[in-house]
C-alpha cells in the first residue's frame, strides 16, 4: 500500500477509489489505525468467486465533513488489495463482528450509530444513481429514507429466514420492448434472486442468459466470463433504445408485484482494468450455474431505490425518481423497541372503557402503522473466515472494505456503486437522531465495472412497503 504504481495499473488508485494526490488508505501513515490480523473474505460473494484476503484491525470512520459529520472510531476495517474486491465497500447491516468467537461479538458500524442516537433505527434507503441520467447521484439515508428518490409502492417483501440472502425476491417477469426485433420475454420461468448491491452484474439461469444474448447481440468471453457487445449490435440497440420491465414480488408467481423499468442506458457499460488493458463495451449479465448463484446486483438499483428495516424485518423495493433530486424529504424509520414502548404507552392510556375487541384493534392498528412507516434495504454478511493461524472470523455487513484515505471518507464512482464518488458528502438535518442522508456525485460519462465494484457488503435489503 502506498508504492507507486506501474503498468497497467498506473491509474489503480483513482481506478480503485482514491482521490490524488492519495493513493488509497495507508495504514502506516494512520495514527488511529490498530491491526487485528489478515483474515479470508469468504463471505456469500465467494459463491460468485469473489475472494481475497483482508489485514483487518480497529480505525476512526468519518462520515462527513460539516459541523454534523459522524465520527465513531474504534470500527472495524480491513485494508484490500486483491483485485476481486476492486472498490471499496461500506457495510450498513446488523450483525456484530467476531474475530474469535461468537462470544466476543463487536458491534456493527450502523448498531453503533444508533447505539449513540445518531440514527433512529437500523434501517437505510439505497439508490446506486445514475450516471446517463446527467450524472444523477447515489443516495443513502440511514435511519430512514428520501421519499423524492422513489415512486411509492405497495410491495413489501419479508426477508428471508436464510440470514446469509435476507434480501430476496421471487423474480416473475423479464420483458424487453421496444427491442429491434419487437417485445421479448427474456425469463423463461420465474426465479429466486438475492439482492445484493455488492456486486455489479446480474446473476441468471442458463435459459435466461439465452434470451438476453439473442435478443441484444451479445457475445460470451471465456476469459472474463463476460458478455461484450460489438459496435454494430450496440449501436442498434442505442437506436431502438428499448426498456426491461423486472416484475418480481415475494413469491415465484402471483400475489402483490412491483415492476422496475430500466431504459436501455443502464446496461450501455464498459469493463477494463482488471478485466481489459482497454475500455470494453459490455452488457452486465452473468451465468448463474446454481441456484446459489442467482443475484441481483448494482447495475438494477441505478432505476430502483431500496428500503430495508433490519428490526422490522422487511423491505421494499421502489422505482426511482428523478423528478426532485434537489429537493431532499428525509423520513424517520422508527427503531421497534422505541415503537413497541409508544404503543404500549398509547394503549395503556387508552384502554379504560374499551372492549377486548378494540384494544386488539388499537395495537394491531398501531404496528400496521409502523410497518407503513418502515422501508428498509441492504445487506449484511456473517461468515466463518480464517487467517494463515487458523483463526476465524465471523464478519458483518459492518466490515468497512476501503481503498481511500480516512476521514473524510470520500469514494470514486464506480458503475453503480454508492459511495464511491470523490465528492461524496453527508448532509444532517439539525435535529438529533434524524436520518442521516449520504449523497455521492457521478463523474464520468459513462460508467465501468471492474469485478470488484461494490458498494455494500453481500445480500439486499428491505421494508414494509411505503
Amino acid at each position: 500500500m502506498g508504492a507507486e504504481p506501474t503498468g497497467l495499473c498506473r491509474s489503480c488508485p483513482y481506478d480503485r477509489g482514491a482521490i490524488p494526490p492519495s493513493v488509497g488508505f495507508d495504514v502506516v501513515a494512520s495514527s488511529t489505525w490498530l491491526p487485528n490480523g489478515i483474515y479470508t473474505l469468504n463471505a456469500q460473494e465467494e459463491q460468485l468467486a469473489y475472494t481475497g484476503n483482508g489485514l483487518y484491525g480497529f480505525d476512526t470512520v468519518v462520515l462527513g465533513t460539516d459541523d454534523g459529520a459522524r465520527n465513531l472510531s474504534h470500527q472495524v476495517f480491513a485494508s484490500v488489495a486483491d483485485k476481486s474486491y476492486f472498490l471499496g465497500q461500506f457495510g450498513i447491516g446488523p450483525k456484530p463482528i467476531n474475530f474469535t468467537t461468537f462470544n466476543e461479538p463487536i458491534p456493527n458500524y450502523l448498531s453503533t450509530l444508533v447505539n449513540f442516537s445518531m440514527v433512529p433505527s437500523l434501517s437505510f434507503g439505497y439508490t446506486a444513481g445514475a450516471a446517463y441520467r446527467n450524472k444523477t447521484s447515489a443516495s443513502l439515508t440511514l435511519g430512514g429514507y428520501d421519499s423524492n428518490r422513489f415512486s411509492p409502492t405497495n410491495l413489501s417483501i419479508a426477508m428471508n429466514f436464510d440470514n446469509s440472502r435476507p434480501l430476496q425476491i421471487g423474480l416473475q417477469r423479464v420483458q424487453a420492448t421496444g427491442t429491434a426485433t419487437g417485445d421479448v420475454d427474456l425469463l423463461p420461468e420465474g426465479t429466486f434472486l438475492f439482492v445484493d448491491s455488492t456486486i455489479p452484474h446480474i446473476w441468471l439461469p442458463q435459459d435466461a442468459v439465452d434470451a438476453f444474448v439473442s435478443t441484444f447481440g451479445l457475445t460470451y468471453d471465456s476469459n472474463t466470463d463476460l458478455f461484450l457487445i460489438n459496435d454494430t449490435m450496440r449501436e442498434r440497440n442505442l437506436q431502438a433504445m428499448p426498456n426491461l420491465h423486472f416484475s418480481f414480488g415475494a413469491s415465484l408467481s402471483g400475489g402483490p408485484t412491483q415492476t422496475i423499468s430500466l431504459p436501455y442506458s443502464a446496461f450501455d457499460l464498459q469493463a477494463s482494468y482488471p478485466f481489459y488493458e482497454n475500455a470494453t463495451n459490455y452488457f452486465p449479465i452473468r451465468l448463474a450455474h446454481n441456484d446459489t448463484q442467482y443475484t441481483i446486483g448494482r447495475t438494477f438499483f441505478q432505476e430502483a431505490y431500496v428500503i430495508a428495516g433490519w428490526e422490522w424485518q422487511n423491505f421494499t423495493i421502489a422505482q426511482t425518481s428523478f423528478d426532485n433530486l434537489n429537493n431532499e424529504h428525509l423520513i424517520t424509520i422508527t427503531s421497534r423497541t422505541q415503537d413497541t414502548a409508544a404503543t404500549t404507552r398509547k394503549t395503556a392510556a387508552s384502554t379504560k372503557g374499551l372492549s377486548k375487541g378494540a384494544i386488539a384493534g388499537i395495537a394491531i392498528g398501531a404496528l400496521l402503522l409502523a410497518l407503513a412507516t418502515s422501508s428498509l434495504l441492504f445487506s449484511a454478511f456473517e461468515s466463518d473466515a480464517d487467517n494463515e493461524q487458523g483463526r476465524s472470523l465471523q464478519m458483518s455487513d459492518q466490515t468497512v472494505l476501503l481503498t481511500v484515505s480516512l476521514p473524510p471518507m470520500t469514494m470514486k464512482s464506480s458503475p453503480c456503486c454508492l459511495l464511491q464518488s470523490p465528492s461524496c458528502h453527508l448532509t444532517t438535518p439539525s435535529t438529533n437522531c434524524l436520518p442521516l442522508r449520504i449523497r455521492s456525485r457521478l463523474t464520468g460519462s459513462r460508467w465501468r465495472h471492474p469485478r470488484s465494484i461494490m458498494s455494500y457488503p453481500q445480500a439486499p435489503t428491505t421494508v414494509p412497503a411505503v
